[in-house]
């Protein structure tokens, strides 16, 4: 008997992804499967406005796989912080103070900030 294929495409146990590799779907990777599998980076996500109060803090330490996307970060986040955002949000990712879309390679020791949307006249 043969099992569904799941969709999103996984990465081979043990490969370590290159920052050359093609971007992936978000969500494309569990954390938990990564974690103590293959080189990590670690970041500290900064919350602004409507983000940190929602959070109760001001940053937040994650570490992500290497070759982890700004898809991947956002996922994580709504992880560890499901009342941060509703799911039909799309948060906005600054890196080293440029806007970031989610197929965005992340490097150890970027500046990532959250920024929730913003509404006036």
């Amino acid at each position: 008997m043969y099992a569904v294929q799941n969709s999103v495409p996984r990465q081979p146990e043990g490969q370590i992804s290159s920052p050359n590799r093609q971007a992936r779907p978000a969500g494309s990777f569990s954390y938990r499967e990564w974690a103590g599998k293959g080189r990590h980076m670690e970041l500290t996500v900064r919350f602004f406005a409507l983000y940190r109060e929602r959070a109760g803090r001001s940053s937040f330490p994650l570490q992500l796989p290497e070759g982890a996307t700004v898809a991947d970060l956002t996922a994580e986040v709504r992880r560890h912080f499901p009342k941060l955002a509703p799911p039909q949000v799309q948060i906005v990712v600054a890196v080293n103070a440029d806007y970031a879309g989610p197929e965005a390679a992340l490097h150890e020791g970027d500046d990532v900030c959250l920024i929730p949307p913003v509404s006036g006249g």
